[in-house]
């Protein structure tokens, strides 16, 4: 792939990246509410769709140059990138409605929840492997991702749940990350 049209693309992508995130205050409640409610409860269902489905394409693309570039050689792990997205992009597809249809609200919990902790983990581990070959890199890079994580998961504590804020901090922000720690 030509590298400026790799370079074009992945700052239009960042740039949609962040409206599609930031559209989602229009809708809903930032602490109070989730992006289910989005597409669910308040029927925005398609946006639900093309937010989650493009965070995770976005994720897979960009995580997986991040490995390639930096010579990471787990297969199990490309295999986890692969299944985490999944999850993430199926769960958004899945109704999520605990009075009629908990069966399936069920999945969408569990697919959502799975495809970002397999995710948060799976870059801690890519970010160790590069603390192997490069420390400068991993310094550079370990420090603002887990100030991302921790904050995060700070914000589901002190919520007592998953939020809209939580959803779209944790794109947002990590969509950044990514962007930046290429162009290192």
């Amino acid at each position: 792939m030509n590298k400026a049209f790799f370079k074009h693309f992945q700052i239009l992508f960042l740039i949609f990246i962040i409206f599609i995130n930031l559209g989602t205050f229009f809708f809903t409640a930032p602490l109070s509410q989730n992006l289910s409610d989005l597409g669910n409860a308040l029927g925005h269902k398609f946006y639900l769709i093309v937010w989650g489905i493009s965070a995770a394409l976005y994720f897979f693309i960009y995580t997986f140059v991040f490995m390639k570039k930096n010579r990471y050689s787990y297969r199990l792990g490309y295999l986890l990138l692969m299944l985490a997205c999944i999850f993430m992009a199926i769960s958004v597809c899945i109704p999520y409605d605990p009075m009629h249809a908990p069966f399936f609200s069920k999945w969408h919990t569990q697919l959502a929840m799975a495809g970002t902790a397999a995710y948060v983990i799976l870059f801690y581990h890519i970010l160790t492997t590069i603390m192997k070959k490069d420390i400068p890199l991993f310094q550079y890079c370990v420090r603002p991702y887990t100030l991302l994580v921790v904050c995060d998961l700070l914000l589901y504590l002190l919520n007592s749940g998953v939020s809209t804020l939580l959803e779209t901090s944790f794109t947002i922000m990590m969509s950044i990350l990514l962007y930046i720690f290429l162009k290192k």
